[in-house]
C-alpha cells in the first residue's frame, strides 16, 4: 500500500511539474520536482524494505534441525565435561583415578518403588566393590533411568554424582541425554512450577553459548522439552523440610515417563519427605553407600 501510494504522488508531481513557473527568477524548477521526486521514490523503497523485515521479524522463527540439536547437545557436553574436569581437579577427585565406590541398592525398601518397575529382572547396583564404570552401566541398564544417591554426612555422595556425570559424558552416545549437576537448593518452584521449567532456565543462565545464534532459537527450552537433558540434582536436603517435600512431589507431578533424572541427599531427610508425601520417586532406583569392610589381616 505504500508503494502504490509513494507512486501515485510522484505521478501528481510529475503531472503538475509543467505548469509550475520556471522563470530566472523562480526557485523551483522541473530538475528541483524531479529531484524531489527521486527523493521520495528512494525513500519509498527505504521504508517497503522496512516494513518487509518488520513482517518477517514477526514470523514465526523455523524449529531447529535434528542437526541444531545434536551441535547444542555437543555444545553443552563439552561445557559439562570441561566444568566438572576443573572441578575434579580442585576437589582432588581423580588424584590419581577415580576410586572404586562400595554402593548397594538400599535396604530401606520403604524409600524405593516396586522393584520390578526400577529395573527387568533383579535390581541393579548389587553391592560390590564396582568401578565407576560399572556404576554408569547399572544406571543404563533401568528401566526409566532415575537413580536417588543416599548416605551420611561425608560419604561421598556428591563426588559419587560428579564422576557419574563426567562417565556418562564420556562414554555417552548421542541419541543419549547430557547430563547436568545442578544444586537443589537453586530451586524456587514458585517462580519454576514445573522441573522442566527451571531446567530450562539453568541452561540458559548457566550456558550461555547455547543462546547463539547459529544454533537457532530456544535452543535450552528445546533440549529440554525434548528430553535431551539428564538433570543431576545435588543436595536436596539442604532444603527446608517441607520444600524438600514439595520438591520431591513435584519431581513426579511433572516427569514424563522417559525423563530420566540423579537425585542426592541425606538418607534421613530422604526418608522424612517420602514420609510427607506418602510416596517415593517414581521408579527410581536407590542406593546408599556399603559399609566398608575391614582389611582381612594375613593368616600366620
Amino acid at each position: 500500500m505504500l508503494g502504490v501510494l509513494l507512486l501515485a504522488l510522484s505521478t501528481a508531481f510529475l503531472v503538475l511539474s509543467p505548469k509550475l513557473p520556471t522563470g530566472p527568477g523562480t526557485t523551483v524548477g522541473i530538475a528541483s520536482v524531479a529531484a524531489a521526486v527521486g527523493s521520495a521514490m528512494s525513500l519509498g523503497n527505504g521504508l517497503v524494505q522496512f516494513l518487509s523485515w518488520w513482517r518477517r521479524r514477526g514470523a514465526p522463527a523455523p524449529a531447529p534441525t535434528s542437526a541444531d540439536i545434536a551441535n547444542a547437545k555437543d555444545i553443552l557436553a563439552g561445557l559439562v565435561t570441561q566444568q566438572w574436569r576443573d572441578e575434579t581437579v580442585l576437589r582432588s577427585l581423580a588424584d590419581p583415578e577415580p576410586m572404586p565406590v562400595p554402593w548397594r541398592s538400599t535396604e530401606h525398601r520403604e524409600l524405593a518403588d516396586h522393584p520390578e518397575i526400577i529395573a527387568k529382572g533383579t535390581v541393579a547396583f548389587p553391592g560390590l566393590d564396582v568401578h565407576i564404570a560399572d556404576m554408569a552401566r547399572n544406571f543404563r541398564a533401568l528401566r526409566c533411568r532415575r537413580l536417588v544417591i543416599l548416605g551420611a554426612p561425608g560419604t561421598g555422595k556428591t563426588t559419587l554424582a560428579v564422576q557419574l556425570v563426567l562417565e556418562l559424558l564420556r562414554t555417552r552416545e548421542p541419541e543419549e541425554p547430557v547430563p547436568v549437576l545442578l544444586s537443589a537448593s537453586r530451586w524456587d518452584d514458585r517462580v519454576h512450577p514445573r522441573l522442566q521449567d527451571w531446567l530450562a532456565a539453568s541452561l540458559a543462565a548457566d550456558y550461555p553459548a547455547l543462546r547463539a545464534e547459529n544454533l537457532g532459537p530456544d535452543i535450552p527450552e528445546t533440549l529440554v522439552a525434548r528430553g535431551e537433558v539428564l538433570p543431576v540434582i545435588d543436595g536436596l536436603d539442604e532444603l527446608p523440610g517441607g520444600a524438600r517435600a514439595d520438591m520431591l512431589a513435584t519431581l513426579n507431578r511433572t516427569m514424563c515417563e522417559t525423563d530420566q533424572l540423579i537425585v542426592t541427599c541425606r538418607t534421613e531427610q530422604f526418608a522424612e519427605s517420602v514420609r510427607e508425601i506418602g510416596d517415593v520417586l517414581t521408579a527410581a532406583a536407590v542406593i546408599e553407600p556399603q559399609p566398608c569392610r575391614p582389611p582381612r589381616r594375613p593368616s600366620t
